[in-house]
């Protein structure tokens, strides 16, 4: 498995996640590659529990959108640090937008963590731990 720098440094630059349109208007959902589809060898590449790949996140599948362009080293140290930054403040209890505390509700096993100024939410299982 690789490690986060890893996956900031092959990941195009216009990825917004696989359930939005690009940076770039492209949506990721028809150039994803389902497992069924791919070669043992490539399968054994996955993280484990990846239904598919998409191109945008993984360069190794040899086929792209004619927009993809991987970040610059520069570009993915800072894609690294700002989600370090997110995810120690939110595991602080603070949004990551205004530093302020959250609100924290519970809902059975599920804890939520909201800023109401800025509508962050996080949402996490209590017996794993929490957001």
């Amino acid at each position: 498995m690789s490690t986060a720098a890893e996956r900031n440094a092959r990941t195009c630059r216009h990825f917004t996640g696989i359930q939005n349109v690009c940076r770039a208007d492209i949506d990721p959902m028809p150039l994803r590659q389902l497992r069924s589809e791919m070669s043992a060898d490539a399968v054994a590449l996955l993280s484990p529990g990846l239904p598919a790949v998409w191109p945008c996140t993984n360069p190794s599948l040899g086929h792209f959108c004619g927009s993809h362009v991987l970040p610059t080293a520069e570009e993915a140290a800072a894609e690294e640090a700002e989600t370090q930054r997110l995810i120690v403040a939110v595991l602080g209890g603070l949004c990551p937008t205004c530093s302020k505390p959250l609100d924290v509700y519970e809902d059975g096993n599920v804890q939520i963590q909201s800023c109401k100024e800025h509508g962050f939410v996080s949402r996490g299982c209590k017996r794993a731990g929490g957001p």
